[in-house]
């Protein structure tokens, strides 16, 4: 068993396939947290976020067993974006309005150190973290889906590419548009006067 816990994720799903049902249960606790996370950010229902939770880890079980899985070595982001896609199916049916917090106690804010392509810098670092959170909940859900896997999952722009299946490009177009969204709502306009008509 503890060699086991030791194991890849590519070696986990191998040895489960051979079999050993034990590994899946290591993949469980692997990843519940960052699962659970994931539909508690959206629905904010400890017994919703726990049944989404468990239908979540179904389907993986069902996907892999199926030999319909192809992201061995991703499977923490693999999870993540099926739990927020389960979350984003629950708010559709119950026509909720998603807010955006953590489980832990810690702010979404938190969760977007931007460092690559994309920045946030141009924000003022001081936002109300309650505006924040309620411009996220405004994005459209494939902008909200970057959001979440990159600054979520932890994933990298290729990797998102790789997993949603659409070019790096248009990747980083929708992080562009969520980061131009956001700016919309959050940074306050700001009242031009013609130097010429109103000088210092």
């Amino acid at each position: 068993m503890n060699t086991l816990k030791a194991s890849t994720d590519s070696d986990l799903i191998q040895s489960f396939l051979s079999g050993n049902q034990n590994s899946f249960e290591i993949l469980v606790r692997r990843y519940q947290s960052q699962v659970y996370t994931a539909s508690w950010i959206l629905t904010r229902d400890k017994y919703v976020s726990e049944d989404i939770l468990q239908e979540t880890y179904i389907k993986f079980y069902q996907v892999i067993r199926d030999g319909r899985y192809e992201h061995r070595d991703k499977v923490c982001a693999y999870l993540v974006r099926l739990s927020h896609n389960l979350s984003c199916d629950y708010l559709r049916v119950k026509n909720r309005q998603p807010v955006i917090t953590s489980v832990n106690g810690k702010e979404i804010f938190n969760f977007l150190n931007i460092s690559e392509e994309i920045s946030l810098d141009s924000f003022d670092r001081d936002v109300n973290k309650e505006r924040l959170k309620w411009a996220i909940s405004k994005l459209p859900e494939n902008q909200r889906e970057m959001v979440m896997l990159r600054y979520f999952a932890g994933m990298s722009f290729k990797e998102i590419s790789e997993m949603i299946g659409v070019n790096h490009n248009t990747c980083l177009g929708r992080m562009r548009h969520a980061v131009e969204n956001l700016k919309k709502y959050l940074v306050p306009k700001r009242k031009r006067y013609a130097q010429n008509l109103y000088p210092k």
